[in-house]
């Protein structure tokens, strides 16, 4: 008995390792994460899924879009202290009755920092001003991305094939903001299009997190965590790293919406038609899964690195099938109002809050900017006449 226990004793002290040892064995047994994986579809339907068509239950004259453009956490806040006063502001309507300007949005790009006030806003509505200053702007998020990398405890991970530093901050999202939430959850809801955007880092083109997008390489957006489409728009390149999505283009059957046949098909496209025809061919090239079975994915900012303004709206929309003469849902020209967005970038320049100027403001200097910018097109779009109502007093 006593033979044993030495025995055991003596096995015990020759696997004792050195703790540079135990730590890289630590690593190689965590090293086993994969990323997420986006499930392939075998039938698309136009009519299903989230996407513009399926968001308007009925016909609209004129559609509201916001444009949230990047600039990290102070975009965020930026964006942020917009919605807080289109929630603030009532409009009188065609039929006298008033309604808050925020409930009148019909669609919101966000790309960047933008895109996480974007969804989260399309995710929770109204709560998100309850919940959103303390949950994410007020976070120093930065900060916990990087004690991440650094932690021992996220080594194994960072070391597994597929699982960079975005799919960290991927997690971390879903943690303090998103709780697991996805596209289908968006699909579900009452609320606005939201458009997050990347950047195609083989191409350089954009890439819309829609159900058409979606179709096209074969897969179920509804299955995407918000979570990752935010990571995949704020991936900035080198500190972060691309986000890698399956594609199965040409492993479906797919329908090409009905809309852009006459983009990619007819010697005499509808106009304008420039930017449509541009965005839609970057977008069926996707349908070439043999030679590009992965899409590698970075911060939508890269593609377009000033705000978007007018002509940038229409441009990020267009592909979508909105604002294009003859095309959508309606037989005429969508326009698209802004809210006099044009004025309002003017009144940002005026304060230098557009750009790069917007980096020398901290989170809670952005909200208040956007605020006083929107003010101020507000005085001026009534001091204008504006045609479509009065801003209630």
């Amino acid at each position: 008995m006593r033979g044993c226990m030495i025995r055991s004793e003596e096995t015990m002290t020759r696997l004792r390792l050195p703790p540079v040892w135990m730590l890289a064995l630590f690593i190689l047994l965590g090293g086993c994460a994969t990323r997420p994986i986006n499930p392939p579809l075998t039938q698309t339907d136009p009519g299903t899924g989230y996407r513009f068509e399926t968001r308007q239950a009925e016909e609209k004259e004129n559609l509201v879009i916001l444009a949230f453009s990047g600039g990290g956490t102070r975009a965020a806040a930026f964006s942020y202290g917009v919605l807080e006063f289109l929630r603030k502001t009532e409009v009188v309507g065609p039929k006298g009755n008033k309604v808050r300007l925020l409930d009148q949005i019909d669609v919101i790009t966000g790309v960047s920092g933008g895109s996480f006030t974007a969804l989260a806003y399309g995710l929770y509505g109204d709560q998100l001003f309850a919940e959103y200053e303390q949950r994410f702007l007020k976070r120093d998020v930065q900060g916990e991305i990087v004690a991440r990398t650094f932690s021992p405890a996220y080594w194994g991970n960072l070391w597994s094939t597929g699982w960079g530093r975005s799919e960290l901050a991927a997690q971390l999202y879903d943690e303090i903001l998103f709780d697991g939430a996805t596209f289908g959850d968006l699909d579900r809801g009452k609320g606005p299009l939201v458009l997050a955007s990347a950047t195609d880092i083989s191409t350089g083109s954009r890439f819309v997190f829609n159900q058409r997008i979606f179709d096209v390489i074969c897969s179920d957006l509804n299955a995407v965590r918000l979570s990752r489409a935010a990571a995949a728009s704020s991936a900035v390149p080198v500190v972060l790293s691309p986000v890698t999505i399956n594609n199965y283009g040409g492993t479906c059957n797919t329908i090409t919406p009905a809309w852009v046949k006459p983009f990619l098909d007819s010697a005499n496209p509808p106009r304008p038609a420039a930017r449509a025809i541009r965005t839609l061919k970057a977008d069926q090239a996707y349908g070439d899964s043999v030679h590009r079975p992965y899409l590698h994915l970075v911060d939508g900012g890269v593609e377009g690195l000033l705000p978007l303004g007018l002509a940038g709206v229409a441009g990020e929309v267009e592909g979508e099938g909105i604002g294009v003469e003859g095309v959508g849902r309606g037989s005429g020209q969508l326009e698209v109002e802004e809210l006099g967005l044009a004025r309002v970038n003017r009144g940002l320049l005026r304060r230098g809050l557009q750009g790069d100027a917007l980096g020398g403001l901290d989170g809670e200097g952005a909200r208040d900017g956007a605020v006083e910018a929107v003010v101020d097109a507000d005085r001026e779009l009534r001091a204008g006449g504006d045609p479509r109502g009065e801003v209630a007093r």
